[in-house]
């Protein structure tokens, strides 16, 4: 995980102990701001201010296209610069944006997914989310690496979903190649399956 600091009006992003936190200041609680903290705050935009959905969608995919394995502080400018003037998105939202920002970062420079893979997984589970309106703790464990010791429960899951949406739940085309769903290898590793190995 990149160790960033940012502050903004009294808002708080920091690293400790191998996590990161957002804090809103005036003696709150610091959250866990991982990806259950972000899908679950794009879930609540989804259930409840859908005006929004389309502009912060914009926003993730402005910071999914200029996101790379090297923290850019312009990229942070540009939210805290531009945003302001936008009726929807106020001092906690730009903050919000930075952490997804961050959690793209990490994945593109602190593992060993195939470039821009990383950061696509953030962007996608967003998606799903935002655009889709998938649960966000199913949207959370998308590309979690399958153990062979529970893909029998992953079938029986299927099974009790009647229809459902079953993105990540499938390993028919690739045989579960490496432990990664059919979803994961088509979206995360290009429909690689041998671009699965030595990933942490």
């Amino acid at each position: 995980m990149v160790n960033i600091n940012l502050e903004y009006n009294g808002i708080r992003i920091f690293y400790k102990d191998g996590k990161r936190f957002i804090n809103y200041g005036n003696n709150t609680i610091d959250n866990n701001a991982g990806k259950y903290y972000y899908l679950e705050q794009l879930s609540f935009v989804y259930n409840n201010e859908k005006n929004k959905i389309s502009e912060w969608m914009n926003v993730i995919t402005y910071i999914y296209n200029n996101t790379s394995s090297v923290y850019n502080k312009e990229i942070v400018n540009t939210l805290f610069r531009k945003l302001p003037n936008n009726s929807h998105i106020d001092n906690e939202n730009l903050m919000f944006f930075c952490v997804i920002y961050l959690a793209m970062l990490d994945l593109e420079s602190n593992t060993k997914y195939p470039s821009g893979s990383g950061k696509r997984m953030v962007y996608n589970s967003c998606r799903e989310v935002l655009i889709n309106g998938m649960d966000y703790q199913k949207a959370a464990t998308l590309y979690e690496k399958e153990s062979s010791n529970n893909i029998q429960d992953v079938n029986v899951e299927d099974e009790s979903n009647n229809g459902e949406d079953n993105y990540g739940k499938s390993g028919e085309h690739y045989g579960w190649y490496n432990g990664y769903s059919d979803d994961a290898i088509d979206d995360a590793f290009d429909g690689d399956p041998m671009a699965t190995w030595n990933v942490d």
